[in-house]
């Protein structure tokens, strides 16, 4: 039978499928590796890069006595011939890694050095894998000795983003120390090492400084996109609305993007320069329309003419106001506005300016805590169930809730799923209950029975707040004989046998019959179990 010839593409397809292959081999086997380097020196024992295949494949078989083995005798092998093969100590500080042994991989790179001195990968590693630098000083002050300002630099860089990028800042301000210390034996500086600074202030939570650093960088580098995003970055997360303006102009003066007029537009909602903001995000629709940025604002201000007028009536609102009362008012009826525009920043502000005017206020606490779910900042205060956009469907039952009496107040916090807060006004001045009568008391009651429920569903009556709330409601209603042996059941559980067997005999003397006696004999039990 006669087989049709190959297409031409058919040919440059396998072809180009067998040059893929060919490409993607498999990394050979250490073992292999091993056993033919062994061969090759059985031929020449003085053959270098058969002593390097071997010993690097036995150090990666962690077959570390053969390797070292071979580093001892290919060091012999070399001396006969008097000669010096740093490589041999550069595979040794490897072993010695591989092995943990730290200090003897150091001694291994400062012997190396001694031989190649300016090699700028050997200082790099030889501080990168040192445990506490503070024990490689003396090999930082010989790397200052040995290499020119910029090649110190860029070893020193090369460690402080290392330590940043796997999360080790405390390391990387040691490095930066070091690094400082062998400038100035230069008379020397490094535009990267105050914006490395910056970088590890920011990471362990130095805001401020962080933000020092940044800017002495920027002093010298003025047009560095990257470090002004930073700054920007920082100043956004500390709500320094004036310095993030300024910033951002200076980063649109570099690039006008999109993204970028949005960023400046959000800054612009804070400082309520409404007008402003509406021109960035009109010159972001211009530039993009499609990103996300844009897309989230420009609905919004494309209605500007719309909703502005009611929002300048809620400002004179504001500015109107008397007393602390009045004006937490009028601060969350603006709050609410700018949740429904999705402002939801602006809306943090007003909230948390509410809360400080009116301290006593509930519902200003409830706004604040919920602007902060829905912008991702954290609260000392109770924690509020829901975001910003869930409270402002709950809003009618909002209304009248700073003026309910207490008890009322606890059941309506507890209508809203707002347990945390009930628990904190409840508890927010000792012997509340005697303060507002057997209501408050009922209140009181109903919180610790809806938090007692809430942990038996969740199948957590051993934890240690379930017993908290048990011990306080026999504490409101010691005729509870029920009471009596839920505690008894929960001492039992946590070994307190002698508080258990308490509890039962109180529940026995007010009528818990067989419920206490089958306590009691759990007890008996648990007492003379090994």
């Amino acid at each position: 039978m006669r087989v049709p010839p190959l297409h031409p593409a058919c040919i440059l397809l396998l072809l180009s499928q067998a040059c893929c292959l060919a490409a993607e081999e498999p990394a050979p086997d250490p073992a292999f590796v091993a056993e033919l380097s062994d061969r090759r020196l059985l031929v020449d024992a003085f053959d270098s890069d058969a002593w390097e295949s071997l010993v690097r494949s036995r150090t990666a078989l962690e077959d570390y006595v053969r390797a070292r083995e071979a580093l001892q005798i290919w060091r012999r092998n070399m001396a006969k011939k008097d000669l010096r093969i740093a490589k041999i100590d550069q595979l040794e500080a490897a072993l010695e890694d591989a092995q943990g042994n730290h200090l003897a991989a150091i001694n291994a790179r400062l012997r190396f050095l001694q031989t190649e001195p300016k090699n700028l990968q050997i200082w790099t590693d030889l501080f990168f894998k040192t445990p506490r630098l503070r024990e490689a000083t003396e090999a930082a002050e010989a790397a200052a000795k040995m290499l020119s300002s910029s090649q110190f630099s860029d070893v020193w860089n090369a460690v402080v983003e290392g330590c940043i990028k796997w999360g080790d800042p405390q390391r990387a301000g040691e490095a930066l120390e070091l690094w400082r210390q062998g400038l100035l034996k230069f008379r020397a500086t490094s535009p990267k090492l105050e914006r490395l600074q910056g970088d590890v202030d920011w990471a362990e939570g130095r805001q401020r400084e962080a933000v020092q650093s940044w800017n002495k960088s920027l002093s010298g580098d003025a047009k560095n996109g990257s470090l002004l995003d930073k700054l920007l970055v920082a100043h956004e997360a500390m709500g320094s609305v004036s310095e993030g303006l300024d910033v951002a102009t200076r980063l649109l003066k570099l690039g006008e993007t999109a993204p970028n007029y949005c960023r400046r537009a959000n800054l612009y909602i804070l400082k309520r320069e409404w007008k402003d903001a509406r021109a960035d995000v009109l010159k972001a629709n211009a530039i993009e329309a499609t990103s996300d940025s844009t897309k989230r604002l420009y609905p919004i201000f494309e209605g500007f003419d719309s909703w502005y007028p009611n929002l300048k009536s809620l400002e004179d609102q504001v500015r109107k106001a008397r007393g602390p009362e009045a004006k937490a008012v009028a601060l969350l009826e603006r709050t609410k506005f700018f949740v429904n525009l999705g402002f939801y920043l602006a809306a943090y502000e007003d909230a948390a300016e509410a809360s400080k005017t009116n301290p006593s206020s509930v519902v200003a606490s409830l706004w604040l805590g919920a602007c902060a779910n829905q912008t991702g900042r954290t609260l000392a205060s109770p924690a509020v169930e829901g975001n910003a956009e869930t409270l402002l469907k709950r809003d009618e039952a909002l209304r009248d809730l700073d003026g309910l009496s207490l008890p009322q107040k606890f059941q309506r916090l507890l209508d809203l799923g707002q347990r945390e807060v009930a628990r904190a006004f409840s508890r927010k001045s000792p012997g509340n209950d005697e303060a507002v009568g057997g209501a408050g008391r009922g209140a009181s009651m109903g919180l610790l029975e809806s938090e007692m429920k809430m942990y038996e569903s969740a199948g957590r009556t051993t934890d240690v707040r379930f017993g908290k709330a048990l011990q306080r409601l026999v504490e409101l209603e010691p005729d509870r004989a029920d009471l009596w042996i839920s505690l008894g059941n929960y001492q039992l559980a946590q070994g307190q046998l002698d508080e258990a067997l308490e509890s039962a005999a109180k529940a026995e003397t007010k009528g818990a019959g067989e419920p206490a006696q089958l306590l009691i004999k759990a007890v008996a039990e648990r007492r003379i179990l090994p």
